[in-house]
């Protein structure tokens, strides 16, 4: 009986666990306070299986920032306070975004274009359909 429990314990502890990196996603953009743009930077720390998880996840958070943005600029761009000189501006511009691995290099480096590509494309879709179904029920309203 306590071979069957070492042995049990042996292979258990034997087993490969699953192994996260560390990732760290920096989004940056411009923000729009008092009739100029200020830049900003909104840093996350992710743990994820791989290069290609990571990308995906931070396009995925830089594309909803874009998303929620020109939401809310449509929604809202008839207030006093998003307009300057007669001029309506969005309160916020995304520039632009990385993932970096633990040892600061860019992922996107390290991934195929065909790779990033097909993250972009699917991104991309969800985002249109995810504005086109939020301007629908505003306009429905």
């Amino acid at each position: 009986m306590r071979k069957l429990l070492f042995i049990c314990i042996f292979l258990f502890s034997c087993q490969k666990q699953k192994h996260l990196s560390t990732y760290i996603i920096t989004l940056k953009y411009d923000e729009y306070h008092a009739g100029k743009y200020s830049p900003a930077v909104k840093i996350d720390t992710i743990k994820e299986k791989n290069d290609t998880v990571a990308f995906k996840k931070g396009f995925g958070r830089f594309s909803i920032e874009k998303l929620i943005s020109k939401y809310l600029d449509s929604i809202e761009i008839s207030t006093s306070k998003y307009l300057d000189s007669g001029r309506s501006r969005p309160m916020r511009r995304n520039i632009s975004f990385k993932v970096a691995d633990k040892n600061g290099k860019n992922v996107q480096e390290k991934l195929s274009k065909h790779v990033i590509d097909s993250i972009e494309n699917k991104i991309y879709k969800q985002s249109d359909q995810i504005l086109k179904d939020l301007t629908e029920n505003k306009s429905s309203n």
